[in-house]
């Protein structure tokens, strides 16, 4: 019997009911489904989404919100202006998933407006951008992150 076990530990099996450790693909397709699952919570409503395999490269016309955005509201949310967003004409985004199965980000589609981004406690995404005529100011996008995370306090 002890022979018959370790045949089976090296042949890959599993002994006694353990589960044999996933793969890097297979964490990297979890990972994928878990991002697909997310898209509603953390792409804020009417932002538009981008999804594609492993060999879509990161897109010059985006630039990821957290790399060029201030943080407000005491690190709650993020203020970005358009000449943070340098030579990406598409402006910010935010990256759900980005590994060597699949990338997926969300982005407001416009480079030449401000653009505000918070998380309520649920982890619902709230934001704010490609409003021309109702440009956001920092001190606004402080107001609509303490009402996104429901603490009229929470800037102060």
């Amino acid at each position: 019997m002890r022979t018959a076990a370790i045949v089976l530990v090296l042949a890959g099996c599993a002994v006694d009911g353990e589960q044999p450790e996933p793969s890097p693909t297979e964490e990297a397709e979890e990972e994928c489904s878990r991002g697909v699952e997310m898209i509603e919570t953390l792409c804020p409503w009417a932002w538009s989404i981008s999804t594609g395999s492993d060999s879509v490269p990161d897109d010059p016309h985006l630039v990821e919100l957290e790399d060029v955005a201030e943080p407000v509201c005491n690190g709650m949310g993020l203020f970005a202006e358009p000449d943070d967003f340098g030579d990406a004409p598409l402006g910010p985004r935010v990256t759900i998933v980005r590994n060597s199965h699949c990338a997926i980000v969300c982005y407001p589609q416009c480079g030449f407006t401000n653009a505000c981004y918070a998380k309520n406690p649920s982890g619902q995404a709230c934001g704010h951008a490609c409003a021309p005529m109702d440009d956001m100011s920092e001190a606004e996008c402080e107001a609509f992150v303490a009402e996104c995370i429901g603490d009229p306090a929470a800037c102060e």
